[in-house]
């Protein structure tokens, strides 16, 4: 896996934001950061989506906005990476820098919905619009349509998300998290990195410091004189950030979220979330019935 990315995906030549789609057996993009704000429509697939230091899962009507520089990437269920497997993975993206936005459009009354949501999307925001209709044909015209009735296409979509922007979760909760990975510090984005793209797996400290390029006795200095925490306590609370996610967000069973997570000892599991949490799985999900 190539390190943590900034990519630069702005087309000033022919338009001036970009609209694309994608369909691969599998997300292939690694996580990166670019300049531009970015939507994404997931038309087929399922996994799991991060963003800065938050993880949700993704599936089929699923909807993004990730800020300038926010770190994400999509990363699709085990099964799409299997050889006999049919699947395919598709999205429709589109990537726009703020500068195409009216100049004073943070003081216009008529463009609040898209100042509430250019605010907010800073941690990432997912709807489900399966049943929004009229978004979903905004994106799909963006693609064959040119010139200023493109641009008010946009428009359009964005005062609609802006408008239901209560309604989104919110992805990350540490903006920190973000700040810190675009930094110019090497190691600190390659343990990031691993830890996030490992995060069903048993994570051990060599594979971290072989990935990172550090010895594991530094390894853990440097992480902590960075962070304030040690490497292994902010694992935890990464994965504990998913598992409240998708114990208030999904039907799934416990067990199958753990072992999902990288716990494979259910009383293991259920000690680690009370002691973040306060409260067992089970009682903790009982909060949002």
């Amino acid at each position: 896996m190539k390190n943590v990315e900034i990519e630069n995906v702005h087309d000033c030549n022919d338009n001036a934001f970009n609209v694309s789609e994608f369909k691969n057996h599998f997300f292939t993009r690694p996580l990166h950061f670019h300049p531009e704000y970015e939507i994404v429509y997931i038309e087929k697939g399922d996994g799991y989506c991060f963003a800065g230091d938050g993880v949700v899962s993704f599936s089929p009507g699923d909807l993004y906005v990730f800020s300038s520089n926010l770190a994400h990437y999509f990363l699709s269920d085990k099964r799409f990476y299997e050889k006999d497997c049919n699947e395919f993975c598709k999205s429709e993206f589109i990537q726009f820098r703020e500068n195409i936005l009216p100049a004073n459009y943070l003081n216009m009354p008529e463009t609040n919905n898209i100042r509430h949501l250019i605010t907010n999307s800073s941690q990432g925001l997912q709807w489900n619009i399966s049943n929004q209709k009229e978004s979903i044909k905004l994106i799909k015209k963006m693609k064959t349509t040119k010139g200023f009735d493109r641009l008010i296409n946009l428009y359009s979509l964005l005062n609609k998300l802006g408008d239901i922007t209560k309604e989104a979760i919110v992805i990350s909760s540490k903006l920190t998290y973000n700040n810190q990975l675009q930094s110019s510090d090497i190691v600190y984005k390659k343990i990031l990195e691993y830890i996030s793209s490992h995060l069903r797996e048993k994570i051990s400290l060599g594979n971290i410091s072989e990935y990172a390029g550090m010895n594991k006795s530094a390894l853990c200095r440097y992480f902590k004189n960075k962070t304030g925490e040690s490497i292994f306590d902010y694992i935890m609370e990464f994965r504990i950030s998913f598992i409240k996610r998708q114990l208030a967000n999904s039907d799934n069973l416990i067990s199958d979220i753990a072992y999902n997570t990288g716990f494979n000892n259910m009383a293991n599991f259920n000690s680690q979330f009370k002691k973040v949490t306060g409260y067992t799985p089970s009682a903790y999900r009982e909060l949002f019935k």
